[in-house]
This record gives C-alpha cells, sequence and structure tokens, in this order.
C-alpha cells in the first residue's frame, strides 16, 4: 500500500508520469512538483527501476485499490480470472474490450484510492472511453464488453455526469440482452464460474438500471418479468464455485 495520503496522491503522480500515462502537456504542468517530490527522486535513484516495472506497480496498485473497495459492493468481475487475464496466464478476452474494461477497473482504483484528486482517474476514465468508441467492441458482443460499460456507467456518475451514465448503462442493457444474461440457458454446456458471473453481471445491470430509471425519472429499459429467468446469484465465495466445477468436471470424465 502507499504511504500516507498526501504522499500516496505524490507518489502516483509520480509513478504516473514516469510511466507515460499522462499527455505531455500534463506532464509539464507537474514538473515543479515532481522535482520536489522525495519518492520520484528516489525513483529516479534506483538503477534497478524499469519504465515497465513502474507501469506494473501503478497498475497492481489500483487494481488492488478496486478490488479492496470498490469490488467488494459489485463483484461481477471475477477477481481470479481478471488477474490470470492480467498476467497473461490465461488468454484475455477481444482486445478492445478487455483494454475497455482493463482502464475502467484501474479508474475506478484511482477513484477508490485518492477520489480525483490527482488528474489519474480523469485521464483512465477517458481512456477507457475511447477504447469503447472503436467500432470492434460493438461488432460481437461479448461479456467483458458489458462489465466495462456498466463500471463506466457507475464511474459516470460518481464524476457528476449522469447523462454519460444513462447512455453508457443504455448501451449495457443492449449488449446483455443479445447475449441473453436475462436467460438461464440451462442446457448451454459452460462452467460453473461463467455462469455465475453471467447472473452477476446481469443482477447488477438490472439493479444499476432500475436504480438510474427511478432518480432521473426515466423509463425502464429492463425487458419484463415474463421475459426473464435468470436466477439469483449464488451466496457462496469464488472459491467455492471453482471447486464445484473442478468437481463437476471430474464427475463426468
Amino acid at each position: 500500500m502507499l504511504p500516507g495520503s498526501t504522499s500516496g496522491v505524490v507518489f502516483l503522480r509520480c509513478l504516473l508520469d514516469w510511466a507515460g500515462f499522462l499527455h505531455q502537456s500534463r506532464v509539464q504542468e507537474n514538473i515543479q512538483q515532481l522535482k520536489t517530490s522525495t519518492a520520484f527522486k528516489g525513483v529516479l535513484a534506483s538503477s534497478q527501476v524499469s519504465h515497465a516495472a513502474l507501469t506494473h506497480q501503478l497498475s497492481s496498485t489500483l487494481i488492488d485499490a478496486y478490488l479492496n473497495d470498490y469490488h467488494m459492493c459489485y463483484p461481477f468481475v471475477h477477481e481470479a480470472t481478471f488477474r490470470a487475464q492480467y498476467h497473461e496466464i490465461i488468454p484475455r478476452p477481444p482486445q478492445r474490450s478487455w483494454d475497455m474494461l482493463y482502464h475502467a477497473v484501474l479508474a475506478l482504483g484511482a477513484w477508490s484510492l485518492n477520489k480525483d484528486q490527482v488528474g489519474l482517474e480523469d485521464y483512465l476514465y477517458r481512456r477507457a472511453l475511447t477504447m469503447g468508441q472503436h467500432e470492434s467492441v460493438f461488432e460481437a458482443a461479448n461479456l467483458t464488453s458489458v462489465q466495462a460499460l456498466v463500471l463506466l456507467s457507475n464511474l459516470s456518475q460518481k464524476r457528476n455526469n449522469p447523462n454519460t451514465g444513462w447512455n453508457l448503462l443504455g448501451l449495457a442493457v443492449r449488449t446483455a440482452l443479445s447475449l441473453a444474461l436475462h436467460r438461464e440457458l440451462p442446457h448451454w454446456n459452460i462452467s460453473l464460474v461463467d455462469r455465475e458471473i453471467r447472473r452477476r453481471v446481469w443482477w447488477v445491470l438490472f439493479i444499476f438500471d432500475s436504480g438510474a430509471s427511478t432518480t432521473f425519472g426515466r423509463a425502464i429499459l429492463l425487458p419484463d418479468r415474463d421475459s426473464m429467468n435468470v436466477h439469483a446469484v449464488l451466496s457462496i465465495d469464488d472459491e467455492v464455485c471453482i471447486i464445484l466445477n473442478l468437481y463437476r468436471d471430474y464427475m463426468n470424465v
């Protein structure tokens, strides 16, 4: 974890500038702060710290912040799977949609850690939106893009941009419906983990859309009850779900 609040903000800014995440104009704006930062001088003094290591350290810090704060309330991004994809232990989903999810997670991590006291969250949020503007994200709908859109929608509302959040939520709903997240599909041979994550994504989307509609007095975009048969989420830890899935695979051998 980073040191105290103020030093944590400075260190994040130092890492951000040094890793090249901000636009060059933003770097110049903070050059005096960088010169006086003890943390930054320490980074420069260490010949063992590379550009890649700093980038990885920053990303890992923000991912941990997201998982320790936001994820505890809305656990619809499977932690073990996301971490394995991040470290490229398992294949990642289509590049643009995963990049959008990745930057959305980092942006919410920055929001959780610093409550937007630095420009880090703003940059990562806009970076994620840029990823979402690529046509390939919507040419073939996938669960990752829905997760990213839901996160960006919620973050937009936290940033006091309700209309942007509403529009992103609408895209998430339509994409989710195209993936039949509102249906249980019992004969579809997918893992218990995948089925559980589909349920979590749908019900979080259901909660957010219902809440936004009530808050802003707008029409609910969700299908009626007769069109939905997806089950409620399981009240078990992810690890238990993985063990059950392994047991099922073993019994089917």
